[in-house]
């Protein structure tokens, strides 16, 4: 089966691009006020607390999302599926906070951290279902109404903390209580509009076999939503233990920027996992041309994934201190420039990992994400006491190469394979516009424009990619 043309990727691009625009904008705006008007201990805490219950939802996924979309792209009867992941989140967010619940009235002497606790679990909870409609829109390939949802959600979301600001209401417990507001009303909105979708009101069903059924195909991304999940967040879940609410406040800060920072991988990643999995319905189809388009998008997606970690490398400490009034930015540069490297490196492996999963290479993909969680979890617990958020960041990135070589070695390549020429190319220019932007100009918005300016040129002058590569991306589709 070959992949859809010209308009279905343009269409496709733009559309999620769109969308994860609006909610990254929208959601660094947000993380931005609450860095400003919290504390560094009232924001560690936040922080800490949010990674726990997000962990735990991550766990209780056992990987079906991308089981799911997968299904969604080689089946037809959608409302099935659509219907199963439903009772699934619903029944462990229940069950999550419930438990929640029942722990925390259990508690004698009841102390702020509780009702926040409560109120974090509530949005993680919210959260998990609405993230599961969402899902199901981009097994669909649906990534316009994601883009309204993300709209509608978002604009909502910054109106009620604009609010907070204005009426001089801004703490955490407040912050807390409009962000799980506006989850609930996302996952209103999320409902309505796949229900639009499939034709009718959603309604969770077990459909015993089916359900079990999918679980058995998740079982082998189980251990690999385990690590996985340990990978994301344990970095803070321990600093939060082991050093202070301070500390994690610092290397959050880092780590909410990096993610932002990787805005590309983020678009780009659901749209290679379902062309990948429609060509590899039929691998003997894909020939020459689908190789040549398939690679051409990938080194342009990759100069456009380092462009972001670039500036804010050349940038970084006097664009954060002047937004953070000192706050955040000389105190954890190191820690930034450590992630940034990691953000290349990622796309590398999560476009490996995509013609693995497409593939069914679930075994490898699972053995990848266990070392990875062994190294990370064995170097946190050595590196953090010692180096705090550094030593978190430098686990980080060994981590990060370390599951880029295995993917490299064990994800089957024989239709599809890096460009490895252009991806050395591509870290050796971005090293060189970071040295000369960083160390040889003063003025921040000078690093800016040069490092933009520098890195467009010598793409082209290494021919990292050209005119022709874009056309036929844009005409044949990826």
């Amino acid at each position: 089966m070959l992949i859809k043309g010209k308009s279905k990727l343009i269409k496709d691009l733009s559309a999620n691009t769109l969308q994860t625009l609006i909610v990254q904008i929208f959601s660094l705006l947000i993380f931005y006020l609450s860095s400003i008007y919290l504390n560094k201990e009232e924001f560690g805490e936040y922080s800490w607390l949010l990674a726990i219950a997000t962990t735990i939802f991550t766990l209780l996924s056992f990987g079906m999302e991308n089981i799911i979309v997968k299904k969604l792209v080689q089946e037809t009867n959608h409302v099935i599926i659509v219907s199963i992941y439903f009772f699934h989140t619903l029944i462990s967010s229940l069950l999550v906070f419930s438990l929640v619940l029942l722990l925390s009235s259990l508690q004698i002497n009841s102390s702020y951290s509780h009702p926040l606790l409560l109120l974090i679990f509530a949005i993680a909870a919210i959260n998990n279902v609405s993230s599961a409609f969402k899902i199901c829109l981009i097994g669909l390939e649906k990534f316009s109404n994601l883009a309204i949802l993300a709209a509608i959600a978002n604009i909502i979301k910054l109106t009620l903390v604009l609010l907070l600001i204005y009426y001089h209401n801004f703490n955490l417990k407040n912050f807390t209580i409009v962000i799980s507001v506006s989850s609930l009303i996302e996952l209103v909105f999320s409902y309505f509009i796949l229900s639009n979708k499939i034709g009718e009101l959603i309604q969770p069903k077990m459909m015993q076999l089916e359900y079990f059924k999918i679980i058995r195909e998740t079982t082998p991304q189980f251990g690999v939503i385990i690590c996985d999940a340990a990978l994301a967040r344990l970095d803070w879940i321990l600093l939060g233990t082991i050093a202070t609410v301070s500390l994690t406040a610092d290397y959050s800060f880092a780590y909410r920027i990096y993610e932002s920072a990787k805005l590309p991988i983020i678009i780009v990643t659901p749209i290679l996992l379902t062309r990948f999995t429609k060509l590899f319905i039929d691998p003997q189809s894909i020939d020459n041309r689908n190789t040549t388009e398939i690679t051409d998008f990938f080194k342009l997606e990759l100069f456009i994934v380092m462009q972001i970690p670039i500036v804010l490398c050349c940038c970084w400490t006097p664009l954060m201190d002047a937004l953070t009034n000192n706050k955040y930015g000389a105190i954890n540069e190191t820690t930034f420039y450590l992630l940034a490297i990691c953000i290349p490196i990622q796309a590398l492996s999560n476009y490996l990992w995509s013609i693995g999963f497409a593939q069914g290479q679930f075994r490898f993909i699972f053995l990848i994400a266990l070392g990875g969680a062994i190294i990370n979890l064995s170097l946190n617990l050595i590196l953090i006491p010692i180096l705090f958020g550094v030593g978190a960041a430098i686990s980080f990135l060994s981590t990060s190469l370390f599951q880029l070589f295995l993917y490299s070695k064990l994800i089957k390549q024989d239709k599809f394979s890096l460009p490895i020429t252009s991806c050395l190319i591509a870290f050796i220019n971005a090293f060189g516009v970071i040295i000369v932007c960083k160390y040889l100009i003063d003025n921040v918005w000078t690093k800016f424009f040069a490092s933009c300016i520098l890195s467009l040129t010598l793409a082209l002058v290494t021919k990292q990619f050209n005119y022709k590569n874009i056309k036929n991306v844009l005409t044949n589709g990826a």
